[in-house]
């Protein structure tokens, strides 16, 4: 178990890295302006193997909802692929397969949207929260918040390599 968590975590860090090849950190960001969008979900920083739960507790918190991602861990939803039936309960939401546009339209609704990407044999969960022209801005769970990624060979391949699996979020149920 201590070798998994220790390939996962160079496995995140080479994650780190290709994304930092191609993007920058927008340090105060605009919530609307001429070519894109903002959301101002709040950030959480992931424990050891928490990037799911701390991507649905981001998404959650944007909605009013505190549920932090070792509480969500500990109700037995530990990855994104079982993260569903947990959110369900608060939140209307879908697991999806988007295209770079179909993002950009949830986001510009105000729907933050929680991606899966496959690195190499890893998995890795992020929050897309805006775009601005030929960018995406994530919250990287083990990164930081609002990292701007240019949607290129970089980020489009991970993503594909899940199918462009994707939670989309549409709001607080009552």
């Amino acid at each position: 178990m201590r070798l998994k968590r220790i390939l996962l975590a160079i496995l995140v860090s080479v994650l780190a890295i290709i994304l930092s090849i191609s993007t920058r950190r927008a340090s105060i960001p605009q919530a609307n302006y001429a070519n894109g969008k903002i959301l101002r979900v709040p950030f959480v920083k992931q424990g050891p193997d928490l990037c799911s739960e701390a991507s649905a507790s981001m998404v959650l918190l944007y909605y009013g909802l505190n549920f932090s991602q070792e509480e969500i861990n500990a109700k037995g939803f530990d990855r994104f692929e079982n993260m569903l039936p947990f959110l369900d309960k608060y939140i209307y939401c879908s697991y999806k397969s988007l295209s770079v546009g179909e993002l950009r339209e949830e986001i510009c609704k105000g729907n933050p949207v929680i991606i899966r990407l496959r690195i190499g044999l890893s998995l890795h969960t992020v929050v897309a929260v805006g775009y601005e022209d030929d960018w995406i801005i994530i919250h990287d769970p083990a990164s930081g918040p609002f990292i701007r990624v240019r949607v290129d060979e970089s980020f489009i391949s991970p993503w594909a390599a899940s199918n462009y699996a994707s939670i989309v979020s549409r709001g607080r149920k009552p």
